[in-house]
């Protein structure tokens, strides 16, 4: 279980203590021990059943409602800490699930209750389409405002309350005052806390953004004519329009203005800027915008932006403008112009105006500005302390054409808290095996999730689509799925660990894509732990990607896709300009006799490739500041810019790499000097056995307080800490020959008949395989590529211990233990 920490702080900053002192300093990490659930476990193992158990229903050929099947009445009278049990067998659902609060939806096993998606149905729940729903209310942060900023009076999808942040809100403090809470339930309502991107002012008003206070973020300097028109004269004034649309997004302020200054025959030839307004991005597309008339009869006039005033200050860079610190503006989080979030749960309401909300833990960001204009808003109904557990979930027959009316998810989340999925199977999900929006301290453990059905062209499996805190995703086996975990919406203090990730499958076999990425702005305070995947990418085009630790993974770089061996994106660690702040450490990466480069890092805005690459990166262990996955995009133009700053700012501590033969202890590598986040070199090699999980509380069978660790079957635990520095004698080998070389794998008859090269001679022995891996290879007997069909035989209770569990469970399910090894600490 995890350590908990009794922590007195008299300053608003982070308090030390954390598992990570001495090693981060605390303004680069945050409070992880709070992620998930109270007690680290679902609490439902003393639950009672409710009512008979549910036996199998309808056919493949007659699918039924769940409501016919018994399933919807039984939820509907399930009663507070009970769970509706379906027996073994199949159910064949024409419609949607949908849970309530205080009640868990728990089959007899994923391997003994299944059911099915069929093309017929009709998956829509309030708004959040998936096979099983936990959705409170429908609420979607950017709702129909695509414009920057958002108008006064746009709809703003399900939010009901809004406030402004008015105290309390600095790096560290367990409260804020805002000057509404109506609507808020203590220990329930999620509160998302957001502010103005960098070149944006707080507006107190209204949820727009409007001029900066000072300096000219996103103001037009400068103007190339695309099309001259006709009629215009000398001295005609008109206005440069936002520009857009990217992902639905215009960006500008439509306040910059220009008057002619020449023409020919009507049709301009030179104009100056009058008023460079604020918010532009260079024209997108190559298709430039037409400029308004405000004085004269011309029309025709359209302008190509090439140069807007700067918004990086060097600093975290809250932003989502497209081709200004990003590629790719985001369409799925937070409103318009506010980028950065945290989601938090008021535990206690006091106060009559301004209100005092305490908060379930601690503020993570260390840059919210009063100038920024910080808002609190919230939805309406709130579902909590609820899950799904031990069944799977089969949507491989429905064909929905997702993003157009059918894009369904295995589970969709929505407005919901304390949340869990433990113990699940999802085959061929529609578009997210799991997909949570707007949701604090939620669950998914000791599952497996396969493929997607659009997995050539876009394949989720589990994660956030929007205003996500405090997800806890641990020891999960994703298979076939381009972007395995991914933060595809804000997930501020998330924690996403001991996970095995395998065959990112995907059309252009070419790219090799990342099992650990990030998938849009403000990922923030993200700690990534004792995972087993290809690689990490925190890329430009959904960037930036700030203050993410990633802490003793095991990331080979190389990597098949569909059996395919790539050529592209071959690395262990992607970094890309603007995410700053990052730390790995304790890490074990690479593949020996592949990769041959220890780092690439520009030293200039416009270094278009690597030294000794004349275009890709393919075979070095770290890129990091490229403005490109691979390298400097010149599709673009201008082209987007690398960033010289993100090297330097990137702490490097403790690494085993291919290249080096060696962990590294590289005090230059340490950013002992940044101007903003410096961190001091450590003070020795000694690292912690996790960053978030209390290793000194006793598991009854391994000692390492994670409670699937040890496998019922063989009786067997995995060494702990499995990857990182201080391991010796690692299992995880390599298959050198054959069908699956350059394959992980654990024992030599997983390599089908190919040579095998043992663990303790692979990646200098440091990695040991964590439970997820040892369940797919030798449980399960997954071909160690990751291909092959869904395996219908995943059992959670077989592969992983269980903590007095549940009737099928993973991880188990149990009350939580009464804390130990409490530390009290005062500043």
């Amino acid at each position: 279980m995890k350590k908990f920490l009794l922590i007195f702080c008299l300053l608003a900053s982070p308090c030390f203590g954390q598992a990570w002192s001495g090693v981060l300093s605390p303004a680069r990490a945050t409070d992880w021990t709070q992620a998930g659930l109270p007690g680290d476990v679902p609490p439902d193992a003393s639950w009672t059943q409710a009512g008979a158990t549910i036996s199998p229903c309808g056919s493949s050929g007659s699918p039924v409602s769940p409501s016919t099947c018994g399933i919807t009445s039984a939820l509907a009278s399930c009663g507070t800490n009970h769970y509706v049990l379906l027996g073994k067998g199949d159910f064949y659902l024409s419609s949607s699930i949908t849970l309530v609060s205080n009640c868990v939806l728990r089959g007899s096993g994923s391997n003994q209750t299944r059911l099915h998606a069929v093309n017929s149905g009709n998956y829509e729940c309030n708004g959040q389409w998936g096979l099983v729903c936990i959705i409170g209310s429908n609420t979607y942060g950017n709702g129909n405002c695509g414009v920057w900023p958002c108008p006064v009076g746009t709809s703003l999808g399900g939010i009901a309350h809004t406030a402004n942040v008015t105290g309390g809100l600095t790096q560290g403090s367990t409260s804020i005052t805002v000057d509404s809470a109506t609507g808020v339930v203590a220990g329930v309502t999620p509160i998302v806390i957001d502010e103005c991107d960098i070149g944006f002012g707080g507006n107190t008003s209204n949820f727009a953004c409007g001029a900066p206070s000072s300096g000219n973020a996103g103001a037009v300097t400068a103007v190339t004519i695309g099309a001259g028109g006709s009629g215009y004269a000398v001295g005609d004034k008109g206005t440069i329009p936002a520009v857009g649309p990217d992902f639905g997004m215009y960006f500008g302020s439509n306040t910059a203005t220009y008057q002619v200054t020449s023409v020919s025959g009507g049709a301009v030839t030179g104009l100056s800027i009058a008023n460079g307004g604020f918010g532009y991005t260079y024209t997108q597309s190559g298709s430039p915008e037409e400029a308004k008339t405000t004085s004269g009869s011309g029309s025709g006039l359209s302008l190509n932006i090439t140069a807007v005033g700067a918004y990086d200050t060097g600093s975290i860079m809250n932003c989502a403008v497209a081709m200004i610190c990003t590629g790719q503006s985001p369409s799925n989080t937070s409103l318009p112009a506010r980028s950065q979030e945290e989601v938090v749960i008021a535990t206690a309401v006091s106060g009559s105006g301004p209100y005092t909300l305490t908060l379930n833990r601690a503020i993570a960001h260390n840059n919210w500005a009063a100038s920024q204009g910080p808002k609190a808003w919230w939805g309406g109904a709130t579902i909590t302390n609820t899950g799904v557990e031990d069944m799977e979930l089969d949507q491989s027959a429905y064909t929905g054409n997702c993003g157009h009316g059918g894009c369904m998810n295995a589970v969709g989340v929505n407005s919901a808290v304390r949340w869990w999925i433990v113990g699940v199977s999802s085959n061929v999900a529609n578009y997210f095996h799991v997909n949570a929006w707007y949701t604090s301290n939620g669950l998914i453990r000791d599952s497996y999730f396969y493929e997607t059905a659009n997995k050539g062209i876009e394949s989720y499996g589990i994660g956030c689509s929007s205003s996500c805190g405090a997800l806890l995703l641990e020891n999960n086996i994703i298979q076939g799925i381009v972007d395995p975990v991914v933060p595809n919406g804000t997930c501020t203090s998330c924690v996403f660990a001991y996970n095995f990730e395998l065959n990112q499958d995907n059309a252009d076999t070419a790219v090799m894509f990342a099992s650990n990425a990030m998938h849009t702005s403000s990922t923030d305070y993200i700690l990534e732990e004792g995972n087993v995947g290809s690689g990490v990418n925190l890329d430009a085009t959904h960037g930036p990607h700030f203050l993410n630790t990633f802490f003793r993974n095991y990331f080979t770089g190389y990597e098949a896709n569909e059996g395919v061996m790539p050529y592209q994106s071959t690395l262990p660690i992607i970094i890309d300009a603007y995410s700053r702040f990052n730390n790995l450490i304790g890490n074990v990466l690479g593949t020996s006799g592949y990769h041959i480069t220890y780092k690439c890092a520009p030293t200039s805005a416009l270094q278009k490739d690597c030294t000794g690459y004349n275009q890709y990166v393919t075979n070095a262990i770290y890129s990091i500041g490229w403005s490109h996955s691979d390298q400097l995009d010149y599709d673009y133009n201008p082209p987007t810019p690398n960033d010289v700053l993100v090297s330097p700012s990137t702490m490097i501590w403790g690494n085993y790499d291919t290249v080096s033969e060696a962990s590294v202890w590289n005090g230059s590598e340490v950013p002992t000097s940044d101007a903003h986040f410096p961190n001091p070199v450590p003070s020795s090699h000694n690292l912690p056995a996790s960053f978030y999980d209390g290793v000194t509380s006793a598991h009854p069978n391994c000692g390492t307080g994670l409670a699937f660790w040890k496998n019922p079957t063989t009786g067997t635990c995995p060494q702990y800490p499995s990857i990182g520095p201080d391991v010796s004698s690692g299992d995880i080998g390599s298959c050198t020959s054959g069908t699956y070389k350059w394959s992980r794998a654990l024992a030599s008859s997983q390599c089908a008949g190919g040579s095998f090269t043992a663990g303790s001679s692979t990646n200098g022995g440091y990695g040991n395989s964590n439970p997820a891996m040892r369940c797919y290879l030798s449980y399960m007997n997954g071909t160690p590529d990751g291909t092959g069909a869904f395996n219908s035989n995943f059992s959670a209770s077989a592969c992983y211990a269980s903590d007095g569990g549940t009737s099928g469970g993973g991880g188990g399910s149990q009350a939580p233990k009464a804390p130990s090894d409490l530390t009290v600490i005062v500043n």
